[in-house]
């Protein structure tokens, strides 16, 4: 079978499940990932074969695809703020908006005035993703990550060593501030991307979502959308030094309560912060 060729299968098949355009941009991700080639290189190689063991494994991941398995399972992992990510359905997928929040992190760290080895606490880390990119773009920070899934920790920790890179792990639940994961360790900058879809908007979510990512990872009570915030306002109470900064990813509706909940438990400064595409996605709080 040929490259091209291929392609066409590939596409024909994606089509009951995604419009021509999500599904060729689909199949030239898999193609230019798989082949380990730039994607304008694809156009060029339409007319060499594959190999037989590629054609066996093709026709293995098409299955899967076909199935509405997000392609980065499919392919096992996915580039996050300039490092490759190792992910797979115990971890959320990461997506664009949490390497905004990296990136607010990393910016927050030089204005703050930060000394040159801040310590950072990734509370909630799934995959790692977080934590492996301030490490990568902090290199002199001590950076932290704690999760209550112990198959996510596994793939977090996979992930720091694949990167290159130094992150202390534990096992915790975030809800649980009497059992603090790190001794007494005090830390400039708590992040975190916490659960935050309340219940009643799986109704509004893809199958590969659903069907696909974990749901504890994604999902909070309707009748209490905050406890995850709530238990930051209270880790970084116990853990923060003094200036210290939570910074986290949120659901846009949210910030008004947010900010009546971390100015209730004594932070002097909460902001609202836009992502790309001008929703309220981030906050920051200050103590």
């Amino acid at each position: 079978m040929l490259i091209r060729e291929f392609a066409d299968t590939m596409k024909q098949s994606l089509h009951p499940l995604y419009d021509e355009r999500e599904a060729s941009a689909i199949v030239q991700s898999y193609l230019s990932q798989r082949l380990q080639v730039a994607s304008y290189q694809l156009a060029l190689m339409g007319n060499d074969p594959l190999s037989e063991a590629q054609q066996q494994l093709f026709l293995q991941d098409l299955e899967q695809l076909k199935n509405a398995c997000p392609l980065q399972y499919v392919l096992g992992e996915t580039d996050f703020y300039g490092c490759r990510i190792a992910v797979n359905p115990s971890v959320l997928i990461p997506r664009p908006e949490t390497e905004e929040l990296v990136a607010l992190a990393v910016k927050q760290a030089g204005m703050r005035g930060m000394d040159a080895s801040p310590n950072v606490w990734d509370v909630g880390t799934g995959s790692g993703c977080i934590a492996v990119a301030i490490a990568k773009n902090l290199p002199k920070a001590s950076i932290f990550a704690s999760d209550v899934s112990e198959a996510a920790l596994q793939t977090a920790r996979t992930n720091a060593e694949n990167n290159g890179v130094q992150v202390t792990f534990a096992c915790h639940d975030m809800t649980d501030a009497e059992k603090l994961p790190f001794g007494e360790c005090r830390f400039d900058m708590i992040v975190s991307n916490p659960p935050y879809i309340p219940e009643s908007g799986r109704a509004q979510m893809h199958g590969n979502v659903l069907d696909f990512e974990p749901h504890g990872a994604l999902f909070v009570p309707d009748d209490d959308p905050l406890v995850f915030y709530r238990s930051l306002a209270v880790l970084g109470r116990k853990c923060l030094k003094r200036e210290g900064v939570i910074l986290a990813e949120t659901y846009e509706d949210f910030h008004p309560q947010l900010e009546k909940l971390f100015s209730a438990m004594g932070y002097g400064r909460f902001q609202s912060m836009c992502d790309i595409n001008g929703r309220k996605r981030m906050m920051v709080a200050a103590r």
